[in-house]
């Protein structure tokens, strides 16, 4: 919470994020500036540092549901705790041979309904498993990524979830249980969405000594793999 304007700094004691006070950012109204405009954040908090806490606090807290509202009917929602479902889409562009991770996108969605719906209102492992799960998944990605996605694509691909879950720890630490509820939606659709595209660009990108030709390719691949066919460089 606010410790107050007369300080030179202030911290958001919530799950993840502590920031320095910034006056543009800040206004008369606490964090209602911030909550409308979560890229704020973005100069005081790297990505890494996220990831990193999301693990250290999973372990740390890894029950606790890190809610400041007590019971179901404070707590729960159904868009923002059954949109988690859509962890689930990866799942459908996998070959079919990658049984495996076909089964780590259904867990992760099961792991986040059960999380923030079912358990929303309680202290349960769940919370746990889904935070790490969740972390484990973004490095997962990341790496695969490397060398396949352009930079900017990358960075466009991760700010858009991370905002909406860092205006979600924002709104929570400022009281506001309705922009809570948009706000970890907009994180559920957006990284589900995201994270589908990136998964089946994974599988489908081609590579230098790819024999597919340009007209093989569709404009997903064409528009944001990094590797081209012989034929896309000419």
């Amino acid at each position: 919470m606010l410790s107050g304007e007369e300080h030179d700094s202030s911290s958001i004691h919530g799950e993840f994020l502590q920031i320095d006070n910034n006056t543009e950012c800040l206004n008369e109204n606490g964090f209602s500036s911030l909550i409308e405009s979560p890229w704020a954040l973005c100069n005081n908090k790297t990505l890494c540092d996220v990831i990193i806490t999301t693990y250290i606090n999973g372990f740390q807290n890894f029950q606790s549901n890190n809610m400041p509202w007590e019971g179901v009917e404070n707590c729960r929602s159904i868009m923002a705790g059954c949109s988690g479902i859509l962890y689930a889409l990866p799942a459908f562009v996998c070959p079919r041979s990658a049984v495996f991770e076909k089964s780590i996108w259904i867990s992760q969605a099961i792991c986040s309904i059960m999380a923030d719906y079912v358990h929303i209102h309680e202290n349960s492992c769940w919370h746990g498993v889904d935070r790490i799960l969740a972390a484990s998944n973004f490095i997962y990605l990341l790496y695969r990524g490397i060398g396949k996605f352009h930079w900017f694509w990358v960075l466009v691909w991760s700010l858009l979830p991370a905002s909406c879950f860092i205006g979600g720890t924002i709104a929570k630490d400022n009281g506001n249980v309705q922009a809570w509820h948009y706000y970890i939606c907009g994180w559920h659709v957006t990284g589900g969405l995201i994270v589908t595209l990136v998964v089946y660009l994974l599988h489908n990108c081609p590579t230098t000594d790819s024999s597919s030709s340009s007209s093989s390719t569709t404009w997903l691949e064409r528009t944001f793999c990094m590797e081209k066919t012989v034929e896309d460089k000419l």
